[in-house]
């Protein structure tokens, strides 16, 4: 009898260990700069680049596009060349006209002449 006790105290001691050590380890785990805080912090890093990757996959589709306009359609070298550039053809006529002054400051070059 006494054998079985001993034999069933040794199978006992080693999961009884394990499950010492773990009691103390998991928590000093999850406490340390390396546990649960640092995988959150890590969760919240993959969203914001998640995010971040998925607006730079929308900005490279729409110049794709723009790619596209520009190689396949003169129009569109044209109206950019226009806005931007400042681009006429031979035969137009530019007429330039000067922004309009507020009006506190037209006076006020009346006053100092």
């Amino acid at each position: 009898m006494h054998v079985i006790y001993s034999q069933l105290k040794a199978q006992h001691a080693i999961p009884l260990a394990l499950l010492a050590i773990t009691a103390v380890a998991v928590p000093i785990s999850i406490a340390r700069p390396q546990g649960v805080a640092r995988m959150l912090q890590l969760h919240r890093e993959l969203a914001d680049v998640e995010r971040e990757n998925s607006a730079l996959k929308h900005d490279i589709a729409k110049l794709r596009v723009e790619i596209r306009a520009l190689r396949d359609n003169p129009s569109a070298v044209e109206k950019i060349a226009r806005s931007q550039l400042g681009f006429v053809q031979p035969n137009e006529l530019v007429f330039q006209f000067d922004a309009p002054q507020p009006q506190g400051r037209s006076s006020d070059k009346k006053a100092a002449h």
